[in-house]
């Protein structure tokens, strides 16, 4: 069995969503037309919505990304203040600044 560049690209955004221990467990959709990745479902934290973008972009054949991702806290979600610091280490390390 021959798999399309789009299952090829979907079974790649699987496999590193599931390969970071910090996703594995969450339920986050993906397809893909054309090379555009969707990601539809909840996560935990803001930090982990651009992990899902992160692991996403390093996909061969990834044009572009979709990330219709929302934050559905669990009850032992960590204070505001350190969610909004690993929020600010990750988009400085994402934008280099």
């Amino acid at each position: 069995m021959v798999l399309s560049n789009e299952e090829l690209i979907k079974k790649g955004v699987r496999g590193q969503l599931i390969n970071d221990g910090s996703l594995a467990d969450n339920q986050i959709e993906v397809t893909v037309s054309k090379g555009v990745v969707t990601l539809n479902g909840t996560v935990k934290s803001y930090s982990e919505i651009i992990s899902a973008r992160e692991n996403t972009a390093r996909v061969l054949g990834v044009t572009r990304i979709v990330n219709n991702l929302e934050v559905e806290y669990p009850e032992d979600t960590p204070a505001p203040d350190e969610e909004k610091l690993k929020v600010y280490q990750m988009m400085k390390r994402l934008f280099k600044i």
